[in-house]
């Protein structure tokens, strides 16, 4: 994992893959609940992506998506949006999961906000770095 400053959007632009932390909550419609930072960003700019990511967790549960038309990974961080604090067992689960899709899609770099720090309350030196770190390889990008 390497640590960069910069707007993620801005590798999205140049044609990299991003990833958007989600949670687990689908609203009446079934799309993913996506109201706040990076997620309401990626809804605002993809509305169909909330709607692919709430079909998928319905199927298959709260875990990280790839969705190759618009090169954006899901990573959840909370199990529902009202969670105080993201959960950092899930973290470390959505890790390990983004590095097996990286690997399955063939990916050289993925672009990562500061995962579980804003909306998720947690700190990233004591808390996050150290579970990225473990997990993720150097074609991991952190963006803040």
């Amino acid at each position: 994992m390497i640590e960069i400053t910069g707007n993620i959007w801005n590798y999205y632009n140049k044609g990299e893959w991003i990833v958007i932390t989600t949670n687990g909550t689908l609203n009446k419609q079934g799309h993913c609940v996506m109201g706040k930072g990076i997620a309401l960003q990626a809804k605002v700019t993809f509305p169909i992506f909330p709607i692919i990511i709430g079909r998928m967790i319905n199927k298959e549960g709260n875990h990280c998506y790839a969705v190759e038309p618009i090169r954006l990974i899901s990573f959840p961080v909370k199990h529902n949006w009202w969670d105080k604090q993201a959960d950092l067992d899930l973290v470390r689960s959505s890790c390990v999961e983004l590095g097996k899709l990286t690997k399955l899609l063939d990916l050289d770099r993925v672009y990562l906000p500061k995962v579980a720090t804003s909306n998720g309350h947690r700190d990233w030196d004591r808390e996050v770095r150290p579970i990225l770190k473990k997990h993720l390889d150097d074609k991991f990008f952190v963006v803040s």
